[in-house]
């Protein structure tokens, strides 16, 4: 998507362009998470809506993360940590 410019009013509200809205599907009420990214030594700001199940859009993160381990040997290497030496 090529830049799209908008204007920052005198309240320092600005308006999200009709193609943002539509390609992020967003409508009125919706809410917007904003975060500062330093990118080249500039500060860049990022939005994206907020998820409408924070449930649905955790699940699966990370379901990965186990895949090469042996869950028993992983449990008895966290056992042995706590034997007496």
């Amino acid at each position: 998507m090529p830049y799209i410019q908008s204007t920052l009013s005198s309240k320092n509200q600005v308006v999200v362009p009709a193609e943002v809205r539509r390609a992020l599907k967003l409508s009125h009420g919706d809410q917007i998470l904003w975060r500062v990214a330093h990118i080249n030594d500039q500060a860049k700001a990022l939005a994206e809506p907020v998820p409408k199940s924070w449930a649905d859009h955790m699940k699966g993160l990370g379901k990965d993360l186990w895949k090469s381990v042996s869950i028993a040997d992983y449990i008895d290497s966290l056992r042995n940590e706590w034997q007496p030496a």
